[in-house]
């Protein structure tokens, strides 16, 4: 009787909340992305695994990694703007599994799931109790969820947000030396998002005084890549209006039905949030930096920079 009592009580809605309750106090994140996998995952495919397959500008890199596949290369036999490391990834991938079409929706579930974790990894640096959660939460039901395009964009925000990741603790030579590589790694999808994120951690660095003579080395760059002056052309020489400033505010949604106007908040949102949360942190970094020299100016300072 006692150990029928017991099972009794083991298996009691209370006892399976508490059991909840324990799992998510020591693995919140563990939990966060698994709903997060399953969010995306559902955007991406039918259950229980037939892709959904509504690809936008992810199509083209496919159609060159396919091409890749076929014996072609790149910068010589076809044009391409951005540097090869998304081809690169799907080429991969096509020699490994074949050209299977559930490597595209695959890699964006991927990609939606790293960028909500290393978005949370960073925030917990700097927010206290469930409010860390928040950020990855916006981004994956308003970016994300709106721009599910596997291109080169999303693939080198990895990157940068992963090396954002290893420094917001310390800034190590070790750490620095991973960050950049990271850096590096984004520069072979998006070519100005790395640099840029380079220039960022040296001026944080700068800000820090300490620790610049360690972030340069010289390295050798390989001349073997085939039409290294056509590359350069394509890729640096380019001036498509959607490679420039112009593209702020482009393609916001129609407002001629009823869906659309649904997607206008987020739209706005984004637009107006991106570039005014910059100025919010130096205008409040301006007035209380010196008041309050116990905060965590370092981590903000390279969030907001970098």
């Amino acid at each position: 009787m006692d150990s029928d009592h017991q099972l009794l009580n083991s298996t009691s809605p209370n006892h399976s909340l508490g059991l909840i309750q324990r799992l998510w106090a020591r693995a919140p994140l563990a939990w966060f992305l698994l709903g997060a996998f399953w969010f995306v995952y559902l955007q991406v495919f039918i259950l229980p695994f037939v892709p959904i397959s509504f690809w936008a500008d992810q199509s083209t890199y496919l159609l060159n990694a396919r091409r890749m596949l076929d014996g072609q290369v790149i910068y010589r036999d076809f044009f391409q703007f951005t540097p090869p490391g998304t081809e690169s990834v799907y080429f991969g991938l096509f020699r490994l599994f074949g050209p299977r079409s559930w490597i595209p929706d695959g890699m964006l579930l991927l990609l939606g799931v790293s960028l909500v974790g290393l978005i949370t990894m960073i925030s917990e640096k700097l927010i206290n109790g469930a409010s860390c959660f928040l950020p990855g939460l916006l981004f994956l039901v308003i970016p994300f969820q709106s721009l599910l395009d596997g291109t080169h964009h999303w693939y080198s925000t990895v990157a940068v947000m992963a090396a954002l990741a290893v420094v917001i603790e310390n800034r190590s030579v070790f750490r620095l030396a991973a960050a950049g590589t990271l850096c590096g790694l984004a520069t072979c999808f998006t070519q100005s998002r790395g640099l840029v994120a380079v220039l960022g951690l040296a001026v944080v660095l700068l800000w820090e005084r300490r620790c610049l003579q360690r972030l340069f080395r010289r390295k050798g760059w390989p001349a073997t890549i085939p039409g290294l002056h056509h590359r350069f052309r394509c890729e640096v020489l380019s001036r498509e209006w959607f490679n420039t400033w112009r593209v702020y505010m482009a393609d916001a949604p129609s407002l001629h039905s009823i869906s659309a106007l649904l997607q206008l908040p987020g739209f706005l949102f984004i637009h107006a949030l991106l570039p005014l949360v910059y100025v919010l942190f130096f205008a409040r970094y301006w007035r209380a930096g010196r008041a309050e020299p116990q905060g965590p100016w370092d981590k903000l300072m390279l969030v907001n920079l970098l």
